[in-house]
């Protein structure tokens, strides 16, 4: 299963990320309630739990709630448009031109410290297609793996932070994976 909260691209507009649904077919083996595909449009989440455990989503603690993520079971498929054209720039942070925002974490070896082990999270054996004219279909190399949990805020020092940040993270700055 592959669980999405957001997807950005490098844009030349006015914002980078998905602005529309253009399909979805939840899938198997997913859990319930996971399946508000429009959750995968705009801004990826920043501040998960409100009302259960709320906390920043930081690379320890990432967005859980059905309000913040959808599914993607076996055999599923989401499909997203952008408003503006996703573009090859080689001056992205680790060459990243499209982030898949989903609910993979690391593993704190000491916490709370913030010292990453490991990824973990529900990426198994997704793949990601792009197009330009949705009828001609590129898959991306290498498989959606996670291993970029999301960020929410460039200003926070605590991994587990139950507050938010004042400063939201630009998606073009994921967090890169432990060595």
């Amino acid at each position: 299963m592959v669980a999405v909260g957001s997807v950005a691209g490098t844009a030349l507009g006015a914002d980078p990320y998905a602005d529309s649904v253009v399909g979805y077919t939840s899938g198997s083996l997913m859990s319930a309630g996971y399946d508000a595909s429009s959750v995968a449009l705009g801004s990826p989440e920043r501040f998960t739990g409100e009302g259960l455990f709320p906390s920043a989503v930081t690379p320890f603690n990432p967005a859980f709630l059905a309000t913040e993520i959808v599914a993607i079971g076996a055999g599923g498929s989401l499909t997203l448009g952008f408003d503006e054209p996703i573009v090859n720039d080689a001056l992205n942070p680790f060459g990243l031109d499209l982030i898949l925002f989903g609910n993979s974490f690391f593993a704190d070896r000491s916490y709370p410290s913030g010292i990453a082990t490991g990824t973990f999270g529900p990426f198994a054996s997704a793949s990601l297609a792009v197009s330009a004219n949705g009828s001609e279909w590129f898959t991306l190399p290498g498989s959606i793996g996670g291993r970029f949990p999301t960020l929410g805020y460039s200003d926070l020092s605590d991994p587990y932070a139950s507050a938010p940040g004042l400063v939201p993270r630009p998606p073009q700055t994921a967090p890169r994976p432990p060595s």
